[in-house]
This record gives C-alpha cells, sequence and structure tokens, in this order.
C-alpha cells in the first residue's frame, strides 16, 4: 500500500468561511461529491469526490488546477473560473469575496475543500 502524504495546512477561519462562499457561488458541488451520497443529473458522470482530498491532494497542486484546469488537463470538462484577461494580462474573477483578490479566492476555495469529508482541523495562520 502506497504511503499517504498529510500536510499541514493552517485553515483560517474567515478564509474558511469565504471559501464556502464561493464553492457555492460557483456550483461546485454540482458537478463534485464531497460525500457518500451523491445526486448526479441524468446522464452526467461525475467529477472526481472531493470528500477524500485532503489525504490524496497535494494544497500546491489544487491552487494550479483551480487557476487553470486545461493547463493540466487539456480536454477536461472543468471550467477555468479564474481566466486571464487578455486585456490586464490578469486573472478575472467574478465575485467579490475577499475583495476580488484572485489569489486569496483561489486559497479560500483549497482551504474549504481540505475541510470536506470532516477532516479539516481549523487554526489560526495563513
Amino acid at each position: 500500500m502506497p504511503a499517504v502524504l498529510r500536510l499541514a495546512l493552517p485553515l483560517a477561519p474567515d478564509r474558511l468561511k469565504a471559501g464556502q462562499q464561493l464553492f457555492e457561488e460557483l456550483k461546485c458541488i454540482s458537478c463534485h461529491p464531497t460525500s457518500s451520497t451523491v445526486k448526479l443529473e441524468e446522464g452526467k458522470a461525475p467529477a472526481p469526490s472531493l470528500a477524500l482530498a485532503q489525504k490524496r491532494l497535494r494544497p500546491d497542486w489544487i491552487m494550479r488546477w483551480l487557476e487553470d484546469p486545461s493547463r493540466i488537463v487539456p480536454d477536461t470538462r472543468m471550467p477555468t473560473f479564474f481566466a486571464i484577461d487578455q486585456a490586464t494580462g490578469k486573472r478575472k474573477t467574478q465575485s467579490q469575496a475577499l475583495g476580488g483578490d484572485v489569489d486569496a479566492q483561489i486559497r479560500a476555495i483549497r482551504d474549504h475543500v481540505f475541510t470536506l469529508g470532516g477532516a479539516g482541523k481549523v487554526k489560526s495562520g495563513n
């Protein structure tokens, strides 16, 4: 059995709340199961479950994936929520959570994902 990599990730309560808000706004749950109970739309295969994300994904990989999923898997069905604006060269967001700071939003979603499945432990930090 392969070794499981577990990384301590400081989870700030305010960022967790923003991450949950963004997770809901972006409708992540409509594709990604977060528990053993899965409700799927007719004819749709589920995206990977996020219930075990803390046990199987690295925090830095989640950040890169959220920034641009098609850079990692070119034919992915995962939408790019933080596309680069061609006019400014900066990542854009549709949410004003965390003051519209894209990097902070991506970290917040990552932190929220790490609490799914009951795995997250909240402590102060960045």
